[in-house]
């Protein structure tokens, strides 16, 4: 990968009579360089980003990088004080409990689609049972995020709903 190529120039291919493999309209589409869609990101930040995923994809331990929890007082420094519940309480949502906590942010509830077989020491609701009030939710299933913030946001106006992603987003 390198921000400079454009998607083309990887993607296109020169078939056996000299044609290119991309149609000239595609091509046009593919003229772009992969740095105008994504951005550079340093070790801090690549840290970050694979501690997420490690606790995605092997679990939390209880141990918390004191990165992410400067990239979280960042980013809530910038919401209003208020009623915080987490959506999606698998271990990453766990994680992000302990990092609120740590914070000195009340996390109120935890909300999750399988919320009958979630061990937690917050109350874990179904996410048809959200009450009003809630004035942060943060979304740890970033997979179904869009989705799941479209959901939100219909059925409540005044909540301010965010992706885990977006809380390390203000540091990328």
């Amino acid at each position: 990968y390198d921000p400079g190529y454009k998607f083309c120039e990887f993607r296109d291919r020169i078939c056996l009579d000299g044609s290119h493999w991309l149609t000239p309209s595609i091509r046009e589409v593919f003229s772009h360089k992969c740095s105008e869609y994504h951005k550079t990101i340093d070790e801090r930040q690549k840290n970050i980003i694979n501690q997420f995923l490690d606790v995605v994809y092997h679990g939390y331990n209880g141990t918390i990088n004191p990165d992410i929890v400067g990239v979280a007082k960042t980013f809530f420094e910038k919401k209003k004080d208020g009623k915080v519940a987490i959506y999606g309480m698998s271990a990453l949502g766990h994680m992000v409990k302990d990092v609120l906590r740590e914070l000195g942010i009340n996390v109120v509830y935890g909300v999750d689609k399988n919320y009958k077989n979630i061990v937690s020491d917050i109350q874990v609701i179904a996410p048809e049972n959200i009450p009003d009030g809630i004035d942060v939710m943060v979304v740890t299933a970033f997979g179904d995020y869009p989705g799941i913030r479209l959901g939100l946001e219909s059925r409540y106006s005044n909540m301010d709903v965010c992706s885990v992603l977006d809380m390390i987003g203000d540091t990328l």
